[in-house]
């Protein structure tokens, strides 16, 4: 799982150069998790992303990518077209923890992304 340190602001947390409501009523510290299943390579819409390396699995591909300041594992079935990709993912399958107590923060269904 893709785990990363960041700070909800009215249950909004900036992920690359997107704006993703988690659907926490929270503001403050938090751990965020996304499994590398759950991210999607895209060319047209989602998060700008570069390349960094990819290894052949077989029949997938694990591919590790720069978005802004966070590092993501990417599993897809098939290799990227360019080193400049863009990650589009479903903020229901974002995972927050009480960035202390390690604990799952419940959220609403009511999830979506924000374009910036």
């Amino acid at each position: 799982m893709n785990i990363l340190e960041v700070t909800l602001s009215d249950g909004t947390v900036r992920l690359g150069d997107e704006l993703v409501a988690t659907g926490r009523d929270r503001s403050g510290p938090v751990s965020i998790g996304i499994r590398p299943e759950a991210l999607r390579l895209s060319s047209e819409s989602g998060m700008s992303a570069n390349v960094r390396w990819i290894e052949n699995l077989g029949s997938q591909y694990l591919i590790g990518v720069q978005a802004g300041e966070i590092s993501l594992v990417v599993l897809s079935s098939e290799p990227p077209g360019s080193k400049s990709v863009r990650i589009q993912f479903d903020p229901k399958d974002l995972h927050v923890f009480d960035k202390d107590a390690g604990e799952s923060l419940a959220g609403s269904s009511a999830r979506h992304t924000v374009r910036c």
